[in-house]
């Protein structure tokens, strides 16, 4: 019996301190300990300012990288199309000439035959 009296007093006094209300932050904080809470989220703000300035900082210069990089890589595959082409028309010029001089020596060639021939007729 001595045990549910027990039991029970202590169960009036749980639900007794539950229901008071709990002392509120803002009153047991002093107005320099808001203050401080005052700095403290402004400082958080500014570093998040600084944080995020800097992020688009690098943002813009990674795209600027990019896209510098990419203007070099189109110039540079410009370039070896330019180079192909040119060493095309190289090739093609090279071969032009060299038929050239194939039906030059044979002309030359063919000239020789015919006099040398003529001569043989007179002699």
């Amino acid at each position: 019996m001595k045990l549910r009296w027990t039991l029970a007093a202590s169960l009036f006094v749980l639900f007794m301190s539950v229901e008071s209300p709990l002392p509120s932050l803002a009153v047991s904080m002093d107005k320099a300990g808001i203050e401080t809470e005052k700095q403290k989220m402004e400082v958080e703000r500014e570093a998040q300012k600084k944080r995020h300035q800097m992020e688009r900082e690098a943002q813009k210069d990674k795209f600027a990288r990019e896209d510098y990089e990419r203007k070099q890589k189109e110039e540079l595959m410009g370039e070896a199309e330019k180079l192909q082409r040119d060493q095309r028309k190289h090739k093609e010029e090279m071969a032009r000439e060299e038929e050239k001089h194939q039906s030059e020596m044979a002309r030359e060639e063919m000239k020789h035959r015919e006099a040398r021939e003529r001569g043989a007729q007179i002699n």
